[in-house]
């Protein structure tokens, strides 16, 4: 009688006014357990990670550029603690996170991952890959963060889409498997043009990618450089196959078939990376599949057989 009494008095209480009230806070709370990826959650997190390792209160600002090593006045040290030891038992992982979603139904913004790659690349340009901030990528797209990061994780997988939709290892990649039974003398100039359509394509010069691609790699982490390393080596997989084969069937020169890859990209990747510079100081004025193409025969005819037999 008296827990039915008290059942009868808590709901006589319970009034719309209140019932708002609860209703109000209730769905605060639960939204706020679907907001993992705010502006400055990973830095908390990381803050958090960093006050558990060291057993002391981070109070020095160690993860910006612009303002490292400036006093920093971590009152909410004690919640980052709690917040990476949640994630370190398994919480807030990025899977879970896109599970939400999925639970929620969000779906990305239309046009999202394109204005995201879009605007990755000329910043990829401007800067590299290594200085390159998520942050600031989501807020030049125009785009918000917990998409961003729904869509691209990480560096990893946002340097992959880059590699997929602007690189010339893909489209290279492509024309290799189509047309692998082609001679060198056909294949490899168009090899070459199609890698100079791929970086210079729309009129736009993607050779920042190029850069990034080929000479960052070892300084980025290691997700990061992993995926390059893989793409780079279906790439060059393919080649190593196909130059091996002509150099069996005797169209081509024998020699160890990285040493004739090196020879036959080195040229071609220079001209593409120092294109611009050229065009603007030193008043080159050919155009680029036309250079591009010069170079790959220039290539066919070191490694003609009856060159080296003639020698």
């Amino acid at each position: 009688m008296i827990a039915k009494r008290s059942t009868a008095g808590w709901i006589d209480r319970l009034t719309p006014e209140r019932s708002i009230t609860i209703l109000l806070f209730l769905a605060v709370g639960f939204a706020a357990c679907f907001a993992p990826a705010q502006n400055d959650t990973w830095w908390h997190l990381r803050a958090g990670e960093e006050t558990w390792r060291a057993g002391a209160v981070q109070l020095r600002d160690t993860f910006s550029h612009t303002a490292y090593g400036t006093y920093w006045p971590n009152q909410e040290w004690l919640g980052e603690v709690v917040l990476y030891l949640l994630y370190a038992a398994g919480g807030l992982t990025e899977r879970s996170a896109d599970r939400c979603f999925e639970v929620l139904d969000v779906a990305p913004e239309p046009g999202a991952r394109a204005r995201i790659l879009g605007a990755a690349v000329e910043m990829v340009g401007d800067q590299g890959l290594t200085a390159l901030s998520m942050d600031e990528l989501a807020d030049r797209a125009g785009i918000s963060r917990a998409t961003l990061y729904r869509l691209f994780p990480g560096k990893a997988a946002l340097f992959t889409g880059l590699i997929d939709t602007y690189s010339p290892l893909e489209p290279v990649s492509r024309l290799l498997a189509a047309r692998h039974a082609d001679p060198p003398s056909t294949l490899m100039p168009e090899l070459a043009r199609t890698a100079y359509r791929a970086v210079n394509s729309g009129g736009e010069n993607r050779a920042g990618l190029v850069r990034a691609l080929f000479f960052e790699v070892s300084g980025l982490a290691p997700e990061t450089e992993e995926a390059a390393r893989d793409a780079i080596t279906k790439v060059v997989g393919l080649l190593v196959l196909y130059l091996t084969t002509q150099m069996s069937a005797g169209a081509l020169r024998p020699m160890h078939p990285l040493l004739a890859l090196q020879s036959f990209i080195g040229p071609i990747l220079f001209h593409i990376l120092t294109r611009p510079l050229a065009e603007r100081m030193l008043g080159l004025d050919i155009d680029g599949e036309a250079a591009v193409t010069q170079l790959a025969e220039t290539w066919l005819h070191a490694m003609d057989v009856k060159v080296d037999g003639d020698g």
